[in-house]
């Protein structure tokens, strides 16, 4: 059922045809009625949102906004980076809203350590590199986590975490994760010329971000010298070396 609609899915973004997005979306709620999964639910209320911009609809996106935030829906960031849903960024009340998921995505990220041991994975690099993460214990280690749909976003994310490493020099291992890379050379070109990243980018797949519990991102993780996974942040905001400065000096 997933697979039929994202076929759907692909279908709308190209034609723009509302019967798409009506199927896509049944089609979606099928699922979220099927995995009973709340994290689903929440992104189809945000996707129904964009589609309601999208036909004009602002009042009523902004209410799906708001049942989507009850559901958990926390990532701000693609509210603050959609275009569908540039209308909306003046309104008072999205402001509100957005504001309370980056406090909710600021209660998760700070919350108490998770001390989780990290599932091992060997993944090779945009740059032909293979980067095993068992072999990297006695550092400590952020992985962050992108999807290719959003890939300006995991950049920004990756530049914010090392400009805070440039800063504050030490052990550690930074590594970018992307989910859905079809060309890893034009991928690592546009991360390196056009982002300045420096970050080695891995290619990774949906089976590695399940075994992380990725659902949303970007996501960044932070790992021990242990190999255990301690802090977690979820979102976008160009605002998170606070973040970093905080849990790396603990850790």
């Amino acid at each position: 059922i997933r697979y039929r609609a994202d076929e759907i899915s692909k279908d709308f973004w190209v034609l723009k045809e509302p019967d798409s997005v009506y199927r896509y979306m049944n089609l979606i709620e099928t699922c979220c009625n099927l995995l009973d999964k709340s994290w689903s639910k929440a992104r189809l209320l945000y996707d129904k949102a964009c589609f309601e911009t999208w036909q004009g609809n602002n009042p009523k996106a902004l209410v799906l906004l708001e049942q989507a935030a009850e559901h958990g829906f926390c990532n701000y960031a693609y509210i603050e980076t959609n275009s569908d849903l540039a209308s909306l960024l003046e309104k008072s009340q999205l402001k509100g809203l957005i504001e309370s998921m980056k406090e909710k995505t600021k209660e998760y990220a700070l919350s108490d350590p998770i001390y989780e041991p990290a599932p091992d994975f060997t993944l090779v690099s945009t740059d032909g590199d293979t980067v095993i993460l068992s072999e990297l214990k006695g550092n400590i280690v952020i992985l962050g986590f992108w999807s290719a749909c959003c890939g300006s976003v995991g950049a920004y994310t990756m530049m914010i975490v090392e400009q805070y490493l440039n800063e504050h020099p030490s052990e550690f291992n930074f590594f970018g994760i992307g989910k859905g890379i079809d060309n890893p050379r034009a991928v690592n070109k546009l991360f390196r010329q056009t982002w300045k990243v420096k970050a080695p980018i891995l290619v990774g797949s949906q089976d590695v971000f399940d075994e992380f519990g990725i659902e949303g991102t970007p996501h960044i993780l932070l790992l021990d010298k242990e190999g255990n996974i301690v802090y977690s942040s979820i979102g976008y905001d160009k605002n998170k070396a606070g973040f970093y400065k905080k849990h790396t000096r603990q850790t």
